[in-house]
């Protein structure tokens, strides 16, 4: 259950829930290497998901709890993959050397070359040092090994996105449709990334057309419908249906970020200052 949530993307509740897990599981196996492993990598992401809220209890905890585990598997499997893969984590997210992390995830890799989550890890971590196309490299070798694993299912087309390689991400939105058509907001998303690279009022219109037409369904990602019709209101100048978008997204947003803006929604509150002073 614990690896379910950690290999898909979660959000900070749903991580708290994936290290009560592992605590029962290396509880009940006190030699459990890929439970400690795990343990370390959470406690690793709950440390930096945690670091804006303005309770710093959670991080302090989630640190120490990062740095029990790593302890632990020194101990018990101080040569195994799951030991430098966990010390390449908390090398990178807690102690912010990610020269010195790539080199522990070198040494996982070396000892199992197919791991798909430590070729994930290597290649966000190569992306944070600025080598995007190596980073992306490593991701899509990861994809090509698990092509089922929803956290690399969601950071290859990010990556894609941040380099402009729009028809990647259209192809691997349509492969992803392919697999489940129930997720009809990709159909959305194709269109969007197409007027994104021609520009064309045919894209637009095909974009519009995607929208008012989706089969709504259990698997339909609604955030994702609701930013697409942000876009078409924007570029209508339709103040009105913008703005009831973008009502509720700003704060469920920020609910998960603390004290932080990130960019996405920063660029939205510009969007809708923007369209306030056309009207």
């Amino acid at each position: 259950m614990a690896r379910n949530i950690l290999n898909g993307y979660y959000e900070t509740p749903q991580l708290a829930e994936a290290i009560n897990y592992l605590n029962k599981a290396v509880r009940e196996d006190l030699n459990f290497i890929d439970a400690w492993s795990l343990l370390a990598k959470s406690n690793c992401n709950l440390y930096e998901r945690s670091l804006e809220f303005e309770d710093n209890s959670i991080n302090i905890k989630a640190k120490k709890e990062a740095e029990t585990a790593l302890q632990k598997l020194n101990t018990i499997a101080q040569f195994s993959a799951a030991y430098y893969n966990a010390k390449g984590y908390y090398e990178n997210i807690i102690l912010k050397d990610p020269i010195k992390a790539l080199q522990s995830l070198d040494k996982a890799i070396e000892l199992v070359p197919n791991d798909a989550p430590t070729i994930l890890y290597q290649g966000i971590t190569y992306a944070y040092l600025g080598q995007i196309r190596k980073g992306i490299e490593n991701i899509e070798k990861a994809y090509a090994i698990d092509n089922q694993n929803g956290l690399i299912r969601y950071i290859l087309p990010t990556m894609y996105s941040n380099t402009g390689d729009f028809k990647k991400i259209i192809n691997l939105y349509k492969e992803y449709l392919k697999q489940d058509p129930e997720k009809t907001h990709l159909d959305v998303e194709i269109k969007y990334y197409q007027f994104l690279i021609d520009g064309s009022i045919k894209s637009f219109r095909d974009l519009e057309n995607s929208i008012a037409t989706i089969r709504l369904t259990d698997r339909c990602d609604l955030e994702t419908l609701k930013e697409n019709k942000m876009v078409v209101a924007m570029f209508n100048n339709d103040y009105e249906n913008y703005a009831k978008n973008w009502i509720g997204k700003w704060d469920s947003h920020h609910a998960d970020h603390g004290n932080w803006s990130c960019p996405a929604i920063i660029n939205d509150e510009l969007n809708q200052a923007s369209l306030m002073f056309q009207n």
